[in-house]
This record gives structure tokens, C-alpha cells and sequence, in this order.
């Protein structure tokens, strides 16, 4: 809906197909202003709920995600983003549980984001599903990732990225992220 204002997304079961099955298979993506997502149940194979850009004062809360990347934050375009809460989630079996992400060359904020009460568990099938590509992550409990694994320096530098110790890095300023209560088994 481009960008969104004071809207509530609740009660909501999504089951899509795995990463393996389908690509690109988002459960909630979010873009807007004043929204509050709150006891829904995503199972899928790519972002379950994402928080995109522009995005401001953002709730979700109450909610089980299931297969895909968990709860997070990242967007295909510069980051415009503040004032998100995470609370009370279930990630299972999720390759991420709470993360933001960002890559080259995206640049802009992302600020004042709190992941509070959240319980991660991941199987070695979560693991397993990231290992055949060789530039991808096997997963994390918490993570800030502020590069794309598959660019490399070259790449990068002619996107106007930037590199740090020879890995290509976004230029989005993240201020001001709190992780709280976040139990991982």
C-alpha cells in the first residue's frame, strides 16, 4: 500500500512454501507509520516479518514465526526507519530470530529498535537449510548484518559501497538497538 498510517494486522495464519520449495516467499512485509501487527502465526521461506523502509513506530508483538528468517529489519531501498518494537515473539525454527540487515550501497538511518521477550529455537534442519549456498549464513540467534555475502569488494565499490576489512558494508547508521530477554535453544 506504498506508505501505510494507523493500521492493525492481527489474528492472521500465513503458511507459505520453504526457501527450498519457493523463493522470495514473505509473510508480513511493513512500511508505513503507526502500525501494530500482533497475534499472528507465519510459517514461509524468506523474511516472515519484515520491517521495511520508510518506517515509523512500529509494533509487533504476540506472534509465533516459523521456517523462514524471523523477525527483522532491512529494505531494497535506503533506510528510513525508527521506533520499532519486537516483544513477546516466538521464532521456531526460524534461520534468524531477530536481525537487521542492510548491504551495500544502501545508506540512511535505522534507530531507537528494541527485541524484548523473545524466544528463539532453531534445529540443525534450520542450519542445514542456508549450507548449500556457500555465501550464505548458517543462521543466528542475533545478528546486525551490514553486508550482502554474495558481493564482493569489486561489486561493491562500483555500487558505492564501502568495505571493511575486505568485506563490502551498507552505509546505514544504526543507532540505539536493545535486545532484551532473547533466549535461544
Amino acid at each position: 500500500c506504498g506508505i501505510c498510517e494507523d493500521y492493525t494486522i492481527r489474528h492472521v495464519t500465513i503458511r507459505a512454501p520453504n526457501f527450498e520449495l519457493a523463493r522470495n516467499t514473505d509473510g508480513i512485509d511493513i512500511a508505513g507509520n503507526r502500525i501494530h501487527i500482533h497475534d499472528v502465526d507465519i510459517a514461509n521461506g524468506d523474511d516472515t516479518i519484515q520491517v521495511k523502509s520508510p518506517s515509523r513506530d512500529i509494533l509487533v508483538e504476540n506472534s509465533t514465526v516459523r521456517t523462514g528468517n524471523g523477525v527483522g529489519i532491512g529494505t531494497a531501498t535506503n533506510a528510513s526507519i525508527d521506533n520499532v518494537i519486537f516483544r513477546n515473539i516466538v521464532a521456531d525454527d526460524t534461520t534468524f530470530g531477530c536481525h537487521i540487515k542492510f548491504e551495500p550501497p544502501q545508506t540512511g538511518i535505522c534507530s531507537n529498535v528494541l527485541f524484548e521477550n523473545i524466544s528463539i529455537h532453531q534445529t540443525v534442519e534450520a542450519w542445514r537449510r542456508r549450507l548449500p549456498d556457500p555465501d550464505d549464513h548458517p543462521g543466528y540467534a542475533i545478528g546486525i548484518h551490514q553486508s550482502d555475502q554474495g558481493v564482493d569488494d569489486k561489486t561493491a565499490t562500483a555500487k558505492g559501497g564501502a568495505a571493511l576489512n575486505g568485506r563490502p558494508i551498507s552505509q546505514v547508521k544504526i543507532v540505539n538497538v536493545t535486545y532484551r530477554r532473547i533466549r535461544s535453544q
